[in-house]
């Protein structure tokens, strides 16, 4: 579309820069002015469609020209997204490379965190270990001494009870003997009586003996089961202990397997990314060249114009992948 108010060829990089269109403004002011100095009868019906044609020379100028910038616009963004797409190759290509030369160092680095990981944990799980153990031979040292401490109970029992016998014996031997001769001396009922309060007490400090003799037992059988029960808990918090032991270990190295997996997934995920980056760039590569040859330009030329392009010899365009 061309008008009479601008030139019929325009170049972009030219008047689209600031202040560019000036001239063309000034050259359209300049034809209106010229317009609006005619004689002008708006009730004259061919005043009226001149003035309407002139408006709308105006407009399709407008049209012209936008539509010019439109264009140009549109080159520029194509440009610019084929510089982008050629950055990002760059950029995945060199990461590439970054990457292949330092595999080596990497797979190295990553087998030492995982062996110092490993010594870690087996390093814990043995700190562990001589703890449960250290627990066993406190529970061993306890159970020694409630023996060591039952043993010397029943012991000072049965020696109450000895002395409380023989001391039962003597005095009444002695009683015995002291209430003959009482009993020689007087021979009454009172003696009589004698005789049987001793006896009684005989028989009540025999009791006592006795009950002394029974509790000794007692506390014995006491100690005993103390014993039973402090073997019992000490072996049921060492396989605690233990198992503790176990689980945390297992934890760790369950971990330790997790966080391998997720860093190669990780790895895995990154190649498919750059292998089918790479093939989404070959087929617009070949939708380009395909355009390019419906343009009547030769698939060598086209790819020659394709390459200028990835290596930005061609300003302000660029391919967007």
């Amino acid at each position: 579309m061309t008008t009479g108010l601008v030139p019929k060829q325009i170049t972009p990089k030219d008047v689209f820069i600031p202040n560019g269109l000036d001239v063309i403004l000034a050259g359209v002011e300049s034809k209106l002015n010229e317009e609006l100095e005619k004689p002008f009868d708006v009730n004259n019906e061919k005043d009226r469609d001149g003035r309407k044609s002139f408006a709308y020379q105006i407009s399709r100028s407008k049209t012209f020209v936008d539509d010019y910038g439109k264009d140009y616009v549109g080159e520029m963004k194509r440009a610019s997204k084929e510089v982008d797409a050629e950055r990002k190759r760059y950029r995945d290509k060199m990461d590439k490379f970054r990457d292949d030369a330092r595999e080596p160092v990497t797979k190295w680095e990553d087998a030492e965190k995982l062996r110092i990981e490993e010594e870690r944990n087996l390093e814990i799980f043995n700190l562990d270990h001589e703890e449960a153990l250290g627990m066993e031979d406190l529970f061993k040292r306890e159970r020694m001494l409630a023996e060591k401490e039952a043993l010397m109970v029943k012991q000072e029992a049965d020696r109450l009870a000895k002395e409380h016998a023989e001391q039962d014996k003597k005095d009444r031997v002695e009683n015995e003997a002291r209430i003959k001769k009482e009993a020689e001396k007087k021979a009454t009922a009172d003696a009589a009586e004698a005789i049987k309060a001793e006896k009684e007490k005989s028989e009540r400090l025999e009791r006592e003996a006795k009950e002394a003799i029974e509790k000794a037992e007692n506390d014995a059988i006491e100690a005993e089961r103390l014993k039973v029960e402090a073997e019992a808990r000490a072996k049921a918090e060492k396989e605690e202990a233990v198992r503790q032991a176990e689980i945390k270990a297992e934890a760790r190295a369950k971990a330790g397997k997790e966080a391998e997996e997720k860093r190669l997934a990780d790895i895995k995920a990154i190649a498919d990314t750059q292998a089918a980056n790479k093939n989404h760039q070959r087929k617009i590569n070949r939708e380009i060249l395909e355009d390019l040859m419906s343009h009547r330009i030769t698939e060598e030329d086209g790819k020659t114009i394709i390459a200028a392009i990835i290596k930005k010899d061609i300003r302000h365009l660029t391919v967007k992948y």
